[in-house]
């Protein structure tokens, strides 16, 4: 018989063990982890064999400048973009989840909450859409929607805070809708929010669109990335050239 001591830790820890689970455990709707997975799998065969990734490409803004982009991919957390356009060069840099911009040479940091859950976009099989794999992960599907013309299953993912987060400053912030083609299972548009760097609350819808897709060493890459905000077109991406494994330096996203 064990004696009342070692009794009464054993209920207090399944006590709160059940505590924590309910407390922790994140809404995972089948229905949207199915359809994730699907699309992940379809796009994402060659993920393993991916290190990193680099791809160049001519970008068109709605006030008809143009300019070049280049992005940088290492992993699914380190990302490097690299704008040149008229009025200056612009770059973003994010490396688990920290960062900053560089404008015309002056470096600004990043509050995290702009950079927390940024993933290289360019590469759908290293972007949100993979997380749904993450103990954390909460995933919601709601519904069937139009876009361009074709139906698409809506999924909602956000997140669970791993620190100390307020688990309601973690939900704004790692919100994220992802709409994947009925037919082609291709992630055909997503919705994020660009925060602002000085109030966490400040926050912009930003609709981006995914096209062209491509097969680039078994990873299946949107060629055009067109992007609106508030509703109103802000860019248009096309890209020209993808490269994967090519070596990336870790100083590149430093």
């Amino acid at each position: 018989m064990r004696p009342p001591r070692v009794i009464f830790i054993f209920v207090l820890t399944l006590v709160f063990c059940s505590t924590l689970t309910a407390q922790q455990a994140p809404q995972r709707d089948p229905q949207a982890v199915a359809v994730a997975l699907q699309s992940y799998s379809l796009m994402a065969s060659a993920a393993p064999y991916v290190q990193d990734a680099v791809a160049e490409g001519q970008m068109q803004w709605a006030d008809g400048t143009s300019g070049k982009i280049v992005f940088k991919g290492k992993g699914r957390d380190r990302l490097r973009h690299e704008i040149t356009r008229p009025s200056g060069e612009l770059t973003y840099v994010i490396s688990q989840g920290k960062g900053f911009s560089l404008r015309d040479g002056k470096r600004e940091q990043l509050p995290l909450w702009v950079t927390a859950y940024q993933r290289p976009a360019f590469i759908p099989a290293f972007f949100r859409l993979v997380d749904y794999a993450r103990p954390e992960t909460k995933l919601t599907y709601l519904g069937a929607v139009e876009v361009a013309g074709r139906p698409a299953h809506h999924i909602r993912i956000s997140a669970l805070p791993k620190d100390g987060t307020p688990p309601e400053i973690e939900e704004l912030i790692s919100e994220y809708h992802v709409f994947i083609d009925f037919q082609t299972l291709l992630p055909v548009k997503t919705i994020t929010f660009d925060f602002s760097p000085e109030i966490i609350e400040n926050r912009t819808p930003v609709e981006t669109y995914f096209s062209d897709f491509r097969s680039v060493g078994g990873l299946l890459i949107p060629y055009r990335i067109t992007r609106y905000i508030w509703g109103q077109k802000d860019s248009d991406i096309t890209l020209t050239n993808v490269r994967l494994n090519v070596g990336l330096s870790d100083g590149d996203f430093q």
